[in-house]
C-alpha cells in the first residue's frame, strides 16, 4: 500500500492514485483545494496534518458509502508519525470512523 506524504510548496504526488496522503501545510491555496478534493473523489484518504490546528473537513461518520473519503484530522501529530499511523488504519480498516479514533487515540 502507498501512502504520499505531501507539504506545502510541494509540486503534487509522485503516484497517481496513492492509497493515502498526508498533507503538512498551514492551510490550503485554491488550487490545492481543488487538488486534493480530486484526489478524495478518486478514492484517496487525505490526513491533514495542520500545525496551527486548522480543520479542513467535518467529522467522519459511517452514515453511507456514498462519496469520497473524508478528511483524517492529525492536527496533533508530525507528519512522518501520520503517515505510519494511516498506512497502518488503513491495513485494518475502511471506516471512517474508525479511521479517525485511531487518529484521535494514537
Amino acid at each position: 500500500m502507498d501512502v504520499a506524504y505531501s507539504y506545502a510548496g510541494a509540486g503534487g504526488v509522485a503516484d497517481e492514485a496513492p492509497k493515502g496522503i498526508v498533507v503538512a501545510t498551514t492551510g490550503f491555496t485554491p488550487g490545492e483545494s481543488a487538488y486534493y478534493e480530486e484526489l478524495r473523489r478518486r478514492g484517496t484518504w487525505v490526513a491533514s496534518a495542520f500545525p496551527s490546528g486548522e480543520q479542513v473537513s467535518s467529522p467522519p461518520d459511517d452514515a453511507g458509502d456514498e462519496g469520497p473519503p473524508p478528511v483524517i484530522r492529525a492536527s496533533h501529530l508530525f507528519p512522518t508519525k501520520a503517515r505510519i499511523l494511516l498506512m497502518l488504519a488503513l491495513s485494518a480498516t475502511d471506516s471512517p470512523a474508525e479511521i479517525q479514533r485511531i487518529f484521535s487515540e494514537y
